[in-house]
């Protein structure tokens, strides 16, 4: 199977600022891409440097419609892709450092009656880990373990209000966060790429940061995404892809939407 074909952006909106005012079709490349991986549905966001969402697009192969407008601000549960929301607290706070140590022991975590699993548990879990490499390796049970004491980690957001978030890191909001946290978050970001599950969209030629999510729905089913940013052109996008129910593969959110960033990234550059 080609995975790099995943979900390859073509979009229903002028792409006015990358490529000569080019024409994208997203229900067609949509619906090839998601056959390869044989998923239920996906979405696609893209926001430039002011803010703006200059493209867009989901569809779902169940019933071979566009989904409508409502699923890019409509709550739902975003999984390890919003971890980064309740880390800013908790650090501008003092209560964690991102070098504290915590042990994910076989990656299996029961927490409040409800058990937790990395993706790694089959495998022995990670042991002792820095909870900046919990963060890198999307470790469920290191995250609960750090941030649980402090607050109720928050994962019920909109798509756009991920997508907003992680756009305040591309553009370096001071507003969200003092100049420290932005540095500490934004180098996280840069390493999830670099040596963790984001590793699959690093590139020689342009420099990408971000997070890798996924989600296990109460029916098993998975869900995985990745949020990030990079700059093309000397122009910044951040980018949203979230992938429902892939069959074929192994759910992973830095292989299989990664790779649809980095069809973006082929196209644009």
């Amino acid at each position: 199977m080609n995975i790099q074909l995943l979900l390859l952006l073509t979009l229903f909106s002028i792409f006015s600022s990358a490529k000569n005012n080019s024409h994208f079709d997203a229900k067609t490349s949509l619906r090839i891409t998601l056959q390869e991986v044989n998923a239920d549905s996906g979405l696609v966001m893209l926001m430039d440097s002011a803010g703006n969402v200059i493209a867009k697009s989901s569809l779902s192969l169940l019933n071979d419609k566009s989904l409508e407008d409502e699923v890019y601000t409509t709550v739902r549960d975003m999984g390890t892709l919003a971890v980064p929301v309740s880390l800013i607290p908790v650090l501008e706070k003092g209560n964690v450092s991102l070098s504290d140590t915590v042990d994910v022991g076989n990656g299996i975590y029961n927490h409040n009656g409800k058990e937790i699993r990395d993706h790694n548990a089959d495998m022995g879990g990670y042991g002792d880990i820095t909870l900046q490499q919990a963060i890198l390796f999307d470790s469920k049970v290191g995250v609960t373990k750090s941030l649980s004491p402090y607050m109720t980690i928050k994962t019920d957001y909109s798509p756009m209000e991920i997508l907003n978030f992680y756009h305040s890191f591309a553009v370096s909001d001071y507003s969200i966060c003092s100049a420290k946290t932005m540095k500490e978050i934004q180098q996280t970001f840069e390493m999830v790429v670099s040596e963790g599950t984001g590793k699959p969209l690093f590139s020689d030629n342009v420099k990408i940061a971000g997070k890798t999510g996924s989600v296990i729905k109460e029916d098993g089913k998975h869900e995985v995404s990745f949020c990030g940013y990079f700059k093309v052109n000397n122009a910044v996008y951040t980018c949203l892809v979230i992938i429902s129910n892939p069959k074929n593969g192994y759910p992973s959110g830095g292989i299989m939407a990664g790779d649809v960033v980095k069809g973006i990234i082929k196209y644009i550059h």
